[in-house]
C-alpha cells in the first residue's frame, strides 16, 4: 500500500512486485488477489473507481468485482536477472486503487497463487511457484472526530456550565447525514431555558431536553 495510514473515502494504491532471481524469464506468470475483509466489520476492500490498474508484467490484468473483489493476472512475463544472472533480481509490477469502510484490513498473496514457467538449461520448461506469501496492511480511519467541553469546569450545586460540541471533518470534501446523542450523566439536566444552538451548514435539527 501507498500508505498503511488512510481516511475513509480515500483511495489506496496498492502495489504487487514480481521478482525473477532466475537469469532465464519467467514465463507464463499468473497471479490471484483476492482483496481482504475489515478484521472487525467483516466488510471487504472494493476496488476503487476508477481503479486506474495497470501492468508492466504483460498478460492479462483482469479484475472481479462483487462480495469479494479478486484481481487475477495471466499470461505474463517476468525479466530476467541482467548481466547474466549477476545483477539484481528482474522484476515488474501490477497497481490498481482500492477503498474501504473503517478498520483494518490485511492484504495477503498467497505463493500458490503466483506461477509461473523457467526454462531450465536442457531447454525445458519448468513450472514454478512463489517462495513465500506476501502480505501488507493498510488502516481507514474515521474522517469525523469530535470534542466536548463545560464552561466553566466548577460550578456550585445549582449552577449553570455551557456544554460544547465541537464536530471535526478530517476530509477535503462535505460530510452529510451527521448525527450526534449526548447522554448526559445522573445529577445533570439541561438547563431551561437551554439557548442551545449550532453553527453547522445545512438545515439540522437540534433538540435539547
Amino acid at each position: 500500500f501507498d500508505n498503511q495510514n488512510k481516511s475513509e473515502g480515500e483511495a489506496a494504491t496498492v502495489t504487487l512486485t514480481l521478482q525473477n532471481f532466475s537469469d532465464k524469464a519467467l514465463t507464463d506468470v499468473a497471479l490471484k488477489d483476492v482483496l481482504p475483509a475489515n478484521e472487525t466489520s467483516g466488510a471487504r476492500l472494493q476496488m476503487a473507481v476508477p481503479s486506474q490498474h495497470s501492468s508492466s508484467c504483460g498478460g492479462v490484468l483482469s479484475i472481479t468485482g462483487g462480495t469479494s473483489p479478486v484481481i487475477s493476472l495471466s499470461g505474463a512475463k517476468v525479466p530476467p536477472r541482467p548481466e547474466a544472472g549477476k545483477g539484481g533480481p528482474g522484476a515488474c509490477e501490477i497497481r490498481f486503487k482500492v477503498l474501504g469502510e473503517l478498520g483494518t484490513y490485511i492484504n495477503t498473496v498467497k505463493k500458490d497463487d503466483v506461477t509461473g514457467k523457467v526454462e531450465m538449461y536442457g531447454g525445458t520448461l519448468q513450472s514454478t511457484t512463489a517462495d513465500h506469501d506476501a502480505s501488507d496492511r493498510v488502516k481507514y480511519n474515521s474522517v469525523l472526530s469530535g470534542t466536548k467541553s463545560f464552561s466553566p469546569t466548577v460550578v456550585e450545586p445549582g449552577g449553570r456550565s455551557t456544554v460544547t460540541l465541537t464536530l471535526n471533518n478530517s476530509k477535503s470534501t462535505t460530510l452529510t447525514g451527521v448525527t450526534i446523542t449526548d447522554r448526559l450523566p445522573t445529577g445533570l439536566k439541561v438547563a431551561t431555558p437551554a439557548k442551545a444552538y449550532h453553527t453547522c451548514d445545512g438545515n439540522p435539527q437540534l433538540t435539547a431536553v
